[in-house]
């Protein structure tokens, strides 16, 4: 991998902030923003514009469109198959840079790809124009690394350009992440107040229902969720723009297509793979609100920390992902390499584990996926009857919601956020979606507003709320 251009000793004071936000009014363009103080897990933010192609699914079908330099695989190829063929076609193994992303596919994989890898209703019908998955393949792109506050700009080789239309391509990309943007923090963003597809006694109800499934035996867990929605008003971009600035994440991310948007704060990571086969989860489960003020935070940080409801319900999704790994990583190497840390973000604290295992030869990225989507600490176990369960209960299509979004690079180096608390824009129609894992004990009030507490920023976010 050759660098576009060289690399910035310094970054200027509101870096990355500054530069996303004007990559964010770029249609097909991509950022993955990582903020500080989560130690190695957010040290780098990628910014990426100009894809050569865009590799999409819909209802089980794929199509391609843009430029692509390689044969493109048969038509009647599944969707997971092809994207196969497309990540061996510019796969490297020759570049030692140590670079996080060396060109390749960054987008999402949504919750409802799921029917293609297990035998699942669908009760409802897709709403809006986003597709079930979508990837851009991007061979011009920025990193940012925080730890050594530099950032440098790349353009990598594999459609045949000269090195005058590579460097044409990085100032473009630089030009793009020098645009500005501005943003009234007093104003709201939507049209009216927001909306929910449950009533607080219907969401109860939807609750009990699943403790009732839980009484009978049919499952251990299940993950309950509830729709927001309302009309946007201004453009995406200042609603990035407010997102990040309020929303310090280790896994945050935007991407922006024809006609629809992802905002992502998401504090959890879905799956690492590194090239020589290393694989990591990071299942969150528990949760409380931030205090407001130091003692009473501290207070509901030690709640969590004691709650044996909510170490309980941790538990048997660190079970079911060593289970998942166990699938397609050498079965001694699934291991818990951290169990139950309390980790602290702006308007909730969390409890999060660690799984780790070591891919079978002869398995790629393809198998890993396949192997483990969706991410178990937000489906349920057993996790078939458990999204049976949410399908029935539930009042739409998760669509990205609970999926995952991040990039597969050329080298082999994977990373994958949880899609949770994440905007969806499409069209003038804002959504998110916030949900909770129900166990036999949970108290259906709390479950109802546990959504509210996780949902809180996002909704201030839209209304112009000060949090």
């Amino acid at each position: 991998m050759t660098e576009g251009d060289a690399a910035v000793d310094s970054t200027p004071k509101g870096f990355p902030i500054a530069c996303a936000t004007s990559l964010s009014c770029v249609p097909n363009s991509a950022v993955l923003l990582s903020a500080t103080g989560y130690g190695s897990i957010s040290r780098y933010s990628i910014f990426a514009a100009l894809p050569r192609v865009r590799f999409e699914v819909n209802e089980g079908r794929w199509s391609m469109a843009g430029e692509w330099p390689f044969e493109r695989p048969h038509a009647s190829t599944p969707p997971f198959e092809a994207l196969r063929v497309l990540l061996q076609q510019t796969h490297r193994t020759d570049d030692e840079s140590g670079t996080i992303f060396q060109g390749g596919w960054i987008g999402y994989f949504g919750y409802d790809l799921a029917p293609l890898l297990e035998q699942l209703p669908r009760r409802f019908d897709r709403v809006g124009s986003m597709p079930d998955l979508s990837l851009a393949y991007y061979d011009t792109f920025a990193i940012h690394d925080s730890a050594a506050n530099r950032i440098a700009w790349y353009s990598v080789d594999r459609f045949g350009d000269s090195a005058d239309r590579q460097a044409s391509r990085v100032d473009e990309l630089k030009s793009m992440m020098n645009r500005g943007t501005g943003l009234d923090e007093a104003t709201p963003l939507i049209h009216g107040d927001l909306q929910s597809e449950f009533t607080e006694n219907e969401f109860r109800r939807a609750v009990a229902q699943v403790i009732e499934y839980l009484r009978a035996g049919d499952i251990f867990q299940a993950n309950l969720s509830q729709e927001f929605y309302g009309t946007l008003s201004q453009p995406v971009e200042r609603l990035f723009a407010r997102a990040i600035t309020r929303c310090p994440v280790p896994f945050g991310a935007y991407l922006r297509g024809d006609s629809w948007s992802v905002i992502s704060a998401s504090p959890e990571r879905y799956l690492l793979l590194t090239p020589d086969g290393r694989v990591e989860t990071r299942p969150i489960k528990g949760t409380r609100p931030r205090g407001r003020d130091p003692i009473h935070d501290l207070l509901l940080r030690e709640e969590l920390t004691l709650s044996e409801k909510d170490a309980a319900e941790l538990t048997m999704i660190v079970d079911l992902e060593r289970n998942d790994l166990g699938r397609v990583c050498d079965f001694n190497s699934v291991r818990v390499t951290s169990h139950r840390t309390i980790e602290s973000f702006s308007t909730v604290h969390h409890a999060v584990s660690v799984v780790e295992g070591k891919l079978r030869p002869r398995m790629d990225v393809i198998d890993l996926l396949k192997g483990t989507f969706p991410g178990g600490s937000i489906t349920g176990a057993p996790k078939i009857r458990a999204m049976q369960i949410i399908d029935e209960l539930e009042r739409g299509r998760r669509g990205l919601y609970t999926g995952a979004i991040g990039y597969i690079s050329d080298h082999g180096r994977m990373d994958l956020n949880i899609a949770i608390r994440t905007m969806i824009v499409d069209g003038d129609r804002v959504s998110y979606r916030v949900g909770g894992g129900i166990v036999v004990d949970s108290d259906p009030l709390a479950e109802y507003r546990e959504t509210l507490a996780k949902g809180r920023q996002m909704r201030s976010i839209l209304l112009g709320e000060d949090q």
